[in-house]
């Protein structure tokens, strides 16, 4: 008689956060980092950065920067800050490795509640980089986004009026529109800043100087998640912007450390090539 077992339960968030990437690349020998750099204090909180740089880094000289946006609502009591979770910290290596400024950072998205002052966050932290451009070696007039899961709507606000020196933004199974949640238990946040705060409502206003979308996108994720990257890259290609779409037909949410694969590595190597040509 076959035995009845019971289906895994899905790891932990506090399981993913320990997971690396994947990723067969250059070694993270090639990067220095400083670790814990506070970009910002607010009701008595250091709210704190890593920067990822080339070890070959030459004095004087200026780099792209890539800033990596976690996903939320991440609870603040965690053992280990998102800017530490191993994806970051792997984020991080391979940006410096790739010859970029790598950014990880913690924000306060602690609750649905707080997705304003994690939007804050972001661009306090935008500024810090760039009045102190010169000492981290970025080249001020050139960041990219990469945002991931609920960080999504985090960078609504750069489609819809991005800065000229947003030069691309990358988006990893994250949520791309708030409004499905309208209407939900434990949803404290109102209609017009699910409107403001979801890139799908972004895209409908976003001019032509939108910054090119990079999307990866887990075909076994979520399918309430997923139907608002489908949405959003329809009307992103209806109004003709520049998109990339990579799908893994395997993938599940938080591919990039949960399927060791060779779509996963192909993919994250897509977005790195992705950032060569618009950074």
């Amino acid at each position: 008689m076959a035995e009845n077992r019971e289906p895994p339960s899905p790891p932990t968030l506090e399981q993913l956060a320990r997971l690396p990437l994947v990723f067969t690349g250059p070694s993270g020998n090639r990067v220095n980092k400083r670790a814990d750099l506070v970009y910002r204090r607010s009701a008595g909180e250091d709210l704190k950065m890593d920067l990822y740089s080339p070890a070959d880094r030459t004095a004087g000289g200026k780099r792209p920067a890539i800033i990596f946006v976690h996903g939320g609502p991440t609870p603040r009591t965690m053992a280990l800050p998102p800017k530490d979770w191993g994806v970051f910290v792997g984020y991080g290596q391979k940006a410096a490795a790739s010859g970029f400024i790598g950014v990880t950072f913690n924000h306060r998205f602690f609750a649905l509640d707080r997705l304003t002052d994690a939007e804050s966050d972001i661009r306090t932290l935008i500024s810090f980089l760039r009045e102190r451009a010169v000492e981290f070696g970025i080249d001020r007039d050139r960041l990219a986004l990469w945002a991931f899961s609920g960080g999504g709507p985090l960078l609504a606000e750069f489609l819809r009026r991005p800065p000229a020196y947003i030069r691309a933004l990358i988006f990893f199974y994250a949520l791309l529109d708030l409004h499905p949640l309208l209407g939900q238990g434990g949803m404290v946040i109102d209609e017009a800043t699910v409107a403001r705060l979801s890139p799908q409502s972004a895209l409908e206003t976003a001019a032509e100087t939108a910054p090119p979308v990079f999307i990866g996108r887990a075909g076994l994720d979520n399918p309430g998640l997923n139907s608002t990257i489908d949405q959003f890259a329809a009307l992103a290609l209806k109004k003709n912007l520049l998109l990339t779409l990579a799908n893994h037909p395997g993938g599940v949410h938080g591919f990039d450390i949960r399927n060791d694969d060779a779509r996963t590595r192909e993919i994250i190597g897509q977005a790195f090539e992705f950032l060569h040509t618009h950074l």
